[in-house]
């Protein structure tokens, strides 16, 4: 069985560092947390696969007070810094691009704009047993979406538009449409399409 690394996504504050590493179904002993080390190490997915991945951490960390949650589709690590301070240059020990690591821009933010209060929308962790702290109302309300657009009333928007008129007589004719067919038809037929469960 050949050994995959996974896709990790990292976040941090003045206090702690978010870890977000992309694996089905992994194992509940499938991370190690070390001072200035996070070893992931697990078989998991449908076809089974070996994920194996040693973080070297820039700066120490207290590994009595960070967490970790193994979820359905992602490992979840919470690393508590040894020492509050400014912004680690890197989550890496070692200058370098990493193949492997993100940036995780959901979770990110700039160290001027970092709140003392931020937890990075894990609550507490409350003992990580099935992700304790968690307030599921403002994870939702960070999810996409038109959310707050309520009492939108697209006729009065284009109402307000009028006078702006269409594309006036000042376009040059580029010749009608017809047998310009590339894209139509393209699709696929209804039956053909795959049952997701």
């Amino acid at each position: 069985m050949t050994t995959l690394l996974p896709t990790v996504q990292w976040a941090q504050r003045r206090d702690k560092i978010l870890l977000r590493v992309s694996i089905a179904d992994a194992t509940k002993d499938a991370v190690t947390i070390e001072p200035t080390k996070v070893s992931i190490d697990t078989v998991a997915g449908s076809p089974s696969k070996h994920y194996k991945v040693a973080i070297e951490l820039y700066g120490e960390i207290d590994p009595a007070q960070s967490r970790f949650h193994v979820g359905g589709h992602e490992i979840t690590i919470f690393l508590i810094r040894k020492e509050e301070g400014p912004y680690w240059p890197r989550l890496l020990k070692t200058a370098g691009k990493a193949h492997y690591l993100k940036v995780d821009f959901d979770k990110w933010k700039d160290e001027d704009e970092a709140d003392e209060n931020d937890d990075m929308g894990m609550g507490d962790m409350g003992g990580m047993g099935g992700m304790g702290g968690m307030d599921m109302s403002s994870l939702m309300s960070g999810m996409g979406g038109m959310g707050g657009m309520g009492g939108m009333d697209m006729s009065s928007l284009m109402s307000g538009m009028g006078g702006m008129g269409g594309m006036g007589g000042g376009m040059p004719d580029f010749g009608d449409d017809e047998g310009d067919d590339e894209g139509e038809g393209d699709e696929a037929p209804a039956d053909s399409a795959e049952q997701v469960e």
